[in-house]
């Protein structure tokens, strides 16, 4: 049985796995136009005032359309999360990570990262990103890493399931709600 916890305000980094069902142009505030092949699309980002909060934020369906991010979710769906609650997140090192799996191509410049140098935090991959591939990218500081459903983050109550003491592989991708490492 899970217990459920009060949601602590811990610092960190994450990285958003999106599916895109279909092609799509969409207005992405002041980027303009932006075209979104079908596929898979890893955001990186962080949050220094709750890590739980923002990813919260992000799976809510009604919100203000606030970073570029907001645009894209209105049309297509996170389907996992991996995040770390590291001392110092570095979401550009993630980013860097993810840029380097097979068949990721950035996508549009600037997305996501006005704030750093980064030519853009959204990643695009025709196929499935492997959670494994990314963790071995990041080297020791993949190590940390762990990856959950959204249904982890119990967006409706604010509060979050405790994770298991020895995760696995995902069993069940549409149904669990457990993070795994």
């Amino acid at each position: 049985m899970n217990r459920i916890q009060p949601m602590a305000v811990v610092k960190g980094a994450y990285a958003l796995i999106i599916a895109q069902v279909k092609d799509a142009t969409i207005a992405v505030g002041r980027l303009g136009e932006c075209a979104f092949p079908a596929g898979y699309y890893i955001y990186l980002g962080r949050a220094g005032g709750g890590l739980f909060q923002r990813v919260q934020r992000h799976l809510r369906q009604e919100k203000r359309l606030r970073w570029h991010i907001d645009y894209l979710l209105k049309q297509a769906e996170v389907v996992e999360i991996w995040y770390t609650t590291e001392e110092n997140p570095q979401e550009c090192q993630l980013a860097s990570a993810a840029a380097k799996m097979p068949g990721a191509v950035m996508a549009p410049t600037g997305f996501g990262s006005s704030d750093c140098r980064c030519r853009s935090h959204l990643i695009y991959c025709p196929r499935r990103p492997s959670f494994k591939n990314f963790v071995n990218l990041l080297g020791d500081a993949g190590r940390n890493v762990k990856r959950a459903q959204p249904a982890f983050f119990n967006r409706e109550t604010g509060q979050r399931k405790r994770p298991p003491s020895a995760p696995t592989r995902l069993r069940n991708p549409t149904r669990s709600g457990q993070p795994h490492q």
